[in-house]
């Protein structure tokens, strides 16, 4: 064997090698958090995570989610999505893990199913100061797939965009209406209020 086809032979062997470490290490789990808080009521920003035709608005990976208006949103409901990847737009599959919402405290969990990775985006939304709304979002992803590859280098700019989703959120929340009051209960008359005036009275006379 010539010191060349040795030579060849090595570096496929260490490819061979490179690729697995990087298969191996790019199917590992990543988590992303970030926290913020917003000057909008919770309800106001829940509603831009679960209306299909508001989370295109701030979530830079969703092209279109118009589908998923066809069902209410509830645990267990599945929807397909159009999201945008580094391959290009794809078709997912959105599932509601957890829809939990109180007057002060709102948790919300939806996994995204597509062929580049599994991820599960959690919001956690707590009112404070009265109208105020912070905000803990969590994405946990797993690559699939070649992508399994690629997601070593993506991780800085998963990461970025994350913030940059988050800001867009917080922009939108702040800028759009607030949650409309609940109407006034009409006004009990009282037995005054049906007892002839003296005025009406010296008219009759």
């Amino acid at each position: 064997m010539s010191n060349f086809t040795k030579f060849v032979f090595l570096l496929f062997i260490a490819l061979i090698i490179a690729f697995c470490c990087l298969w191996l290490i790019g199917g590992k789990k990543v988590e992303y958090e970030t926290a913020l808080t917003i000057d909008a009521h919770p309800d106001v920003v829940a509603s831009y995570i679960i209306d299909p035709k508001l989370m295109p608005q701030w979530r830079s990976d969703i092209v279109d989610s118009g589908s998923a208006s066809q069902a209410p949103f509830e645990k267990g409901r599945i929807s397909r999505v159009a999201i945008r990847t580094v391959s290009g737009e794809v078709e997912a599959d959105e599932e509601v893990l957890i829809y939990d919402t109180k007057p002060d405290k709102k948790n919300v969990s939806v996994r995204l199913t597509s062929p580049d990775r599994i991820a599960t985006s959690i919001y956690e939304l707590t009112l404070v100061e009265g109208k105020k709304t912070k905000l803990v979002y969590k994405i946990k992803a797993t690559p699939v797939g070649f992508a399994r590859i690629r997601a070593i280098f993506d991780d800085d700019t998963m990461r970025e965009q994350m913030q940059k989703d988050s800001q867009k959120l917080r922009e939108i929340a702040e800028a759009a209406p607030g949650p409309s009051a609940p109407p006034s209960e009409p006004k009990s008359a009282s037995p005054s209020d049906n007892k002839p005036s003296a005025d009406s009275d010296a008219d009759k006379e």
